[in-house]
């Protein structure tokens, strides 16, 4: 494992934090911590990940501006349109439940359109690497990552289930 590699795994894992550290209150909530805050932080929780979303999305238009011209017009500006699609699914997960008339998404349907699009987001990534696109070790460790975060989402979302949240 590279110097690059290394610390970008290092850095993914530890972006995994606020995530781990959400669902764990939420589990612990009300035993220990109040609910009340517990609630609070999931809305925290959602921006962080509207926030990661972005940052994902413009992975994907630094690795379309690479281009070597090698890689056809139309992979990338099919890579540039798909870096804008993860923050506005990120948007739409935060968005303020009054803003759209008859909508209101719970966290737990909030939490899962976070989901869904970290998930189609790394099928993609794996798919730029395996293409030559990205390095040949980003595809993996997104999977990881997207795996970690996915088993922490769901166990996040069953507590909120359990809860009436």
């Amino acid at each position: 494992m590279g110097p690059l590699e290394e610390r970008a795994t290092w850095l993914a894992y530890a972006g995994l934090l606020p995530f781990l550290g959400t669902a764990l209150y939420i589990w612990f909530s009300p035993l220990i911590f109040p609910a009340n805050y517990a609630y609070a932080l999931l809305r925290w929780e959602l921006l962080y990940g509207a926030i990661i979303l972005s940052f994902m999305g413009g992975i994907r238009w630094g690795l379309a501006m690479l281009n070597n011209k090698t890689i056809s017009d139309y992979v990338t500006l099919n890579q540039l349109t798909n870096s804008v699609i993860p923050p506005l699914i990120g948007w739409l997960a935060v968005i303020p439940a009054n803003l759209i008339p008859g909508i209101a998404p719970t966290y737990v349907v909030r939490h899962l359109i976070l989901l869904v699009a970290f998930v189609l987001l790394m099928q993609a990534d794996r798919n730029a690497s395996r293409d030559g696109f990205a390095p040949a070790w980003y595809g993996p460790l997104r999977l990881k990552i997207t795996m970690f975060l996915s088993l922490i989402f769901i166990l996040s979302m069953m507590r909120m289930l359990n809860l009436g949240w």
